[in-house]
């Protein structure tokens, strides 16, 4: 009759083995008959073998490891570690989605910067369909200069600063290669590649300077040259320039060159205005957050600007300028209100925004007030009405960006036809202002009645 063993003579021994001991010398000590062959039939019978346990401490299965250049796994361990291999790698294409996605914005995002940037003019937007821009017109802005200068400066800072590829920047913002290296030449620049890779600091990238700036910029030096040196005003000139060269360069383009090169032009002796800085800082508590951007076709919005009329009183004998606040609905294109003084104040801007919440109420809709960030707009009576009228919210376009373009463009087209109609001599102010009335009453109705027939 074989001998039976107790589960606890058998844990004892399996327990030893386990721990390293020799089979034959457990089997002798523990008076087992059948010898070292019916432990390792216990071995694999028992319920309490843990192999992931076993192979960090058994010494057996580590020499023949390292005799036979091997490693012993548990087939359980064999199939979670490919799971975990699985799993590493879904993670690893995850992050990789969402680093390509987060890049994707930002590209998006510097992308509609550069095109609002390269629009010429606001009068652009009347030929863009007030800037809804298609393929067409998009294709049209980029085969601009001021496009691909600012495009390379994106192109460049995207791999200075992020590391992100250049065959992908260049396809993105529709770039050819070689523009992107002249520029780079033209400018000196290092390799960006390398700016990133040793996590250097780069100068700020250069301004665009169209081929206008350039030609001003020659003449100016010119005037330098024969007037020796002297200092003299931006309207002087531009007369002088226009008189001697028959070229028209705006006063604002010769003091945008004197600020970029003051070693051109000497300034001439003006008292300095002391600005206190907190001045600065409480026109910067009333700036609003821009809400229009490039959203020209949503609905309710109302356009509001200064334009100057240049006319002449007591029937052509005094030339006058008189400043007009006027506000436009962009979906109609109709004159809401408007405000005359001698300059854009708060209190003529707040007239019309007074004018403006009344027109709210009727139509029984929230308004959205657009404007620039200039100080009749920007202050604490304009912020303080706004804040206590339901009917009327205030935007401010961002500074740079031609977000209130439908209103200046139309402020410019409805002077072109006030001069055509009415012409620019008046007996006086109250006669021009009469005539004004009139021409926004006739205006009013004819773009009323355009809205209603879609025409």
């Amino acid at each position: 009759m074989p001998r039976k063993y107790s589960e606890d003579l058998k844990k004892n021994a399996l327990k030893r083995y386990w721990s390293g001991e020799n089979l034959d010398k457990i089997a002798l000590e523990m008076n087992i008959k059948a010898g070292s062959q019916l432990i390792r039939i216990w071995d694999k019978k028992s319920k309490l073998t843990h192999y992931d346990s076993r192979i960090k401490t058994c010494k057996e299965v580590e020499i023949m490891s390292k005799k036979l250049k091997k490693e012993f796994v548990y087939k359980d361990l064999k199939t979670k570690e490919k799971e975990n291999k699985v799993l590493k790698e879904k993670i690893r294409l995850l992050e990789k989605q969402l680093k390509f996605e987060k890049e994707e914005k930002i590209l998006a995002m510097a992308s509609k910067e550069i095109l609002e940037k390269s629009i010429p003019s606001c009068t652009a937007t009347i030929m863009l369909n007030m800037l809804k821009m298609s393929k067409k017109d998009k294709i049209m802005i980029m085969a601009t200069k001021a496009y691909k200068h600012y495009a390379c400066c994106q192109i460049y800072y995207f791999i200075a600063k992020h590391g992100m590829g250049t065959n992908r920047l260049i396809s993105y913002f529709k770039i050819h290669k070689n523009t992107f290296s002249k520029f780079k030449l033209k400018n000196n620049l290092e390799n960006p590649i390398i700016i990133f890779k040793n996590g250097l600091h780069f100068n700020d990238l250069p301004n665009f300077n169209s081929p206008k700036y350039t030609i001003a910029k020659k003449l100016i030096i010119d005037y330098n040259l024969k007037n020796n040196s002297l200092a003299s005003g931006a309207n002087l000139i531009s007369k002088w320039i226009y008189v001697n060269k028959g070229v028209k360069v705006s006063e604002k383009m010769i003091r945008k060159i004197r600020v970029d090169h003051p070693w051109i032009l000497n300034n001439p002796s003006r008292k300095k205005r002391s600005v206190k800085k907190s001045e600065s800082k409480k026109h910067n508590i009333y700036v609003r957050e821009d809400l229009v951007e490039m959203n020209y076709s949503r609905p309710n919005i109302i356009g509001m600007d200064g334009t100057n009329f240049k006319i002449f009183l007591n029937n052509g004998k005094n030339r006058s300028k008189i400043n007009c606040l006027i506000s436009y609905d962009w979906e109609k294109r109709t004159i809401v209100s408007y405000s005359f003084d001698k300059s854009e104040n708060s209190n003529s801007a707040l007239s019309v925004f007074k004018e403006t919440n009344n027109y709210a109420i009727e139509k029984a809709n929230q308004k959205i007030i657009q404007s620039d960030r200039g100080s009749a707009f920007a202050n604490e009576l304009i912020f303080n009405y706004v804040n206590e009228n339901d009917f009327i919210v205030h935007s401010m376009s961002k500074k740079g960006f031609k977000h209130n373009a439908p209103t200046e463009s139309l402020n410019g087209w409805i002077k072109q036809k006030f001069y055509k109609t009415f012409g620019n001599k008046f007996e006086n102010k109250e006669n021009f202002y009469y005539y004004f009335k009139k021409f926004s009453n006739i205006y009013n109705n004819l773009q009323q009645i355009k809205y209603n027939f879609n025409i």
